[in-house]
């Protein structure tokens, strides 16, 4: 469920403050579980990290509601407003990790990352898979034992597992960013098709219903070059296997793939592959008689 909520009435939102916990005035950080009572509506003044490690939850966050099932890792920043509540006829548990700004700031630091990297909501939720959702319920398990023990061993793992959360976050956030969109796919197959040999850039743009700017975006993200630079080396490709297994001409292969010349296609050829399109055909040619014992 992602549905949106009414407007938040800020005069309700309740502050909760980091100067009411002393673990986070004397150390930086807290760990607390917290069973399926509802939470009120409310902010921090710290980041917050909670896990639901049983049931699911429905989460309102920044006027938004999402159901978050187990498993589910979210990141609240200073100032995002949220509240918990079990999903109905669930019981749920979740896990509380929170970290003063200074101290997060340290911590980003420390694992060579930047608070941008949590600047979009999208950036703050994740699925863990079971083997990671195993190590964080395991390492609470002890947290909580030794909190109980005042030992003086709990804030390094509490800092460990904060550390692992935000690694798993911004895992999640590259996973989401070099997922190919579907409509790009379906791009990329219908360039390649048969029909499309002679394709220029501009005729790449017609084919989609998006822009040029979008067009372009999302080469460079997903396939690392630009539009020109794919479609000469796809172009390129193809000259290479017509070269080698079949009789074309080069003449014929420029007019083909869409080139104003044989000398343009000659010259992007030898760039391609370092030598021009008769001397790499008969180097083939040669190779597969030698292969061959011809």
């Amino acid at each position: 469920m992602n549905t949106n909520s009414n407007s938040i009435d800020k005069s309700s939102v309740l502050l909760v403050d980091s100067a009411n916990s002393p673990s986070l005035q004397k150390y930086g950080v807290s760990f607390h579980w917290w069973s399926a009572e509802p939470t009120s509506l409310h902010c921090h003044n710290f980041y917050e990290i909670f896990f639901v490690t049983r049931g699911s939850v429905l989460h309102e966050y920044n006027g938004r509601i999402h159901e978050l099932p187990t498993r589910s890792l979210c990141l609240l920043r200073p100032g995002d407003i949220h509240r918990i509540s079990p999903a109905p006829d669930l019981s749920c548990m979740h896990m509380n990790l929170c970290i003063t700004p200074a101290r997060f700031d340290r911590l980003l630091a420390a694992l060579s990352l930047s608070k941008e990297d949590f600047l979009e909501e999208k950036s703050c939720f994740s699925q863990l898979d079971e083997s990671d959702a195993a190590f964080f319920f395991h390492r609470a398990e002890q947290i909580n034992l030794l909190l109980h023990g005042n030992d003086h061993r709990v804030q390094p793992l509490i800092c460990e597992l904060l550390s692992e959360a935000l690694c798993a976050l911004f895992r999640s956030r590259e996973e989401k960013e070099s997922r190919q969109p579907i409509w790009f796919t379906r791009l990329l197959q219908q360039i390649h098709s048969p029909d499309n040999l002679s394709i220029t850039a501009s005729q790449v743009y017609d084919l989609s219903n998006f822009s040029a700017p979008v067009i372009i975006a999302c080469f460079r993200q997903y396939t690392g070059k630009t539009v020109c630079e794919y479609l000469r080396d796809m172009k390129m490709r193809h000259a290479c296997s017509a070269l080698s297994d079949t009789d074309i001409s080069p003449l014929e292969l420029s007019n083909l793939l869409g080139y104003a010349s044989l000398s343009h296609f000659s010259r992007i050829f030898k760039e391609t592959t370092g030598m021009p399109p008769a001397a790499y055909r008969k180097e083939k040619n040669r190779k597969k008689q030698a292969g061959t014992g011809k």
